[in-house]
């Protein structure tokens, strides 16, 4: 519990870095894990990242009260956009808190921002999550860990890009657009 505190509270302190450009990378084989869903189901990883739909991925937890709302907005917005095709991209949430995150802490956590079809949050061990951040962290090159990232991948290449650093709903929609996720 206490390396999930320090994990969090160094996410937090580097919240007010710039953001970076995207960075891309190579797709690559997620390794087998299983998670836990807002409904309480276990999920194994490798298989929610669907082929043919584009991917969007953050980590955060409910309890947060700095950037985890406004990557929640920004997941709202892209949904909104979409319209009655939310289902056409999958959005990832998986906690960095599985302590507090239970499956009704996370259900909770959708409700709050109208979350729709396709759009998922996900808790597991702690030392599973840490190690599911670390592969995402290794295997996307660009900044960070110490300030909110998001990964997307692309449904032109299917290239994950690291979008590191806090950006507006209105910014995020530009980079979706821009990668072909709407």
């Amino acid at each position: 519990m206490k390396a999930s505190l320090m994990f969090c509270i160094l996410l937090l302190a580097g919240c007010a870095q710039k953001p970076s450009e995207p960075a891309r990378a190579l797709d690559f084989p997620v390794s087998a894990y299983t998670l836990i869903d807002q409904e309480g189901r276990a999920v194994h990883l490798e298989g929610v990242f669907p082929a043919d739909r584009p991917v969007v991925l953050t980590f955060m937890f409910t309890t947060c009260k700095t950037d985890c709302p406004q990557l929640a907005a920004s997941f709202a917005t892209l949904q909104a956009r979409l319209g009655s095709g939310t289902g056409r991209v999958r959005l990832m949430a998986i906690s960095l808190d599985p302590a507090h995150d239970t499956p009704k802490a996370m259900k909770a956590f959708l409700a709050q921002f109208r979350a729709k079809e396709g759009w998922d949050f996900y808790t597991g061990s702690d030392a599973d999550l840490r190690r599911i951040r670390h592969e995402f962290m290794d295997r996307v090159p660009g900044e960070g860990p110490l300030m909110p990232i998001t990964f997307m991948r692309s449904p032109r290449d299917q290239r994950w890009i690291r979008i590191a650093g806090q950006r507006s709903s209105t910014e995020f929609m530009e980079i979706c657009v821009k990668e072909g996720v709407l």
